[in-house]
C-alpha cells in the first residue's frame, strides 16, 4: 500500500511538471505570434548569434529599433545600419535584401514580412572586410514585438479622407 501511494505521489508530481512545462511552452508560442493593427511602429531589435540568445558582435552596426509599417498583414520593415558599405547582400524572412547606402557607411535594409516572429534568421554576404575581403555570416534578428510602440497618428483610423 505504501509503495502504491509513493508511485501515486510521483505520478502527480510528474503530471504537475508536465502541465507547468506545457503551459510555459504554449505561452512562448503565443508570445511569438504577432498581430499588430495597421499602423507604423518602432520595434526594439537585437542581432543575436545564430542559434543562440547571445548578442552578436555585429549588433552595434544596427540601430536598436526597426521601423515597421503594417498594412493588410504585411510588415514592411526598415532597419538602419552604420555598416551598409560592408553588406553586399542579405537574406531575411526568405527574401533577398540589398542595402541602400544613404551616406558613407550609413544605410537602410528594407524587407516585407508576412509571418513575423520574435526571432528571424538572417544571412549576410559581407565584402571589403580587411584581410579576408569577403565572408558569409548567419545570425538572428530578435524582434521585441511586445514592446512595439505605435507612431502617433499612423493608424488607419486617424487618417481622414477629404469630402467634396
Amino acid at each position: 500500500m505504501k509503495k502504491r501511494f509513493v508511485h501515486f505521489i510521483q505520478f502527480i508530481f510528474v503530471a504537475i511538471i508536465f502541465a507547468f512545462v506545457g503551459a510555459t511552452g504554449s505561452s512562448n508560442a503565443k508570445a511569438d505570434s504577432v498581430s499588430l493593427s495597421d499602423a507604423s511602429y518602432t520595434v526594439p531589435i537585437t542581432l543575436l548569434k545564430s542559434g543562440s540568445s547571445s548578442q552578436s558582435m555585429a549588433n552595434h552596426f544596427f540601430d536598436q529599433t526597426a521601423k515597421v509599417t503594417v498594412s493588410k498583414g504585411v510588415y514592411t520593415t526598415v532597419i538602419t545600419t552604420n555598416g551598409a558599405n560592408y553588406i553586399a547582400s542579405m537574406t531575411m524572412g526568405g527574401q533577398s535584401v540589398a542595402p541602400v547606402v544613404t551616406s558613407g557607411n550609413n544605410g537602410t535594409l528594407t524587407f516585407n514580412l508576412t509571418n513575423p516572429s520574435n526571432n528571424m534568421p538572417v544571412s549576410f554576404v559581407l565584402y571589403n572586410i580587411p584581410v579576408i575581403q569577403r565572408m558569409e555570416e548567419s545570425a538572428n534578428f530578435s524582434f521585441d514585438w511586445a514592446d512595439a510602440v505605435k507612431v502617433p497618428g499612423s493608424d488607419s483610423t486617424s487618417t481622414s479622407s477629404p469630402t467634396d
